[in-house]
């Protein structure tokens, strides 16, 4: 039995993901909100406030679980590369785009 991959496709789908984080706001900058501060915006401002929260929460989730899986792919292409040499070339450019969008910032917090 063979398994088969296609490496452009892990590779495009994984770029696509990669620039989506990039564009991706860090959870700190999402429960800003500002407003009136007067007696009648209050329970607004305040409802506001914790939507933000709670976005903010969601995002570092997101961010989170996509650093994992990040950190899965990596540890998957090297056990693979081990295994497979005709896979060792494909493997290291794989891991130089995981590398590379780790070094720009795009989706650790």
């Amino acid at each position: 039995m063979t398994i088969s991959i296609l490496v452009e496709g892990v590779t495009g789908a994984l770029t696509k993901i990669l620039q989506a984080m990039e564009e991706f706001p860090a959870a700190v900058e999402v429960p800003i909100s500002e407003g009136g501060t007067s007696t009648v915006t209050k329970p607004f401002r305040d409802e506001v406030r914790y939507a933000a929260q709670e976005m903010s929460d969601v995002t570092a989730k997101i961010i989170t679980v996509v650093n994992e899986t990040q950190d899965e792919i990596r540890a998957a292409v090297k056990r693979l590369m081990e295994t497979d040499a005709e896979f060792a070339d494909e493997g290291r450019r794989l891991l130089a785009l995981l590398e590379s969008a780790e070094q720009g910032g795009g989706s650790r917090p």
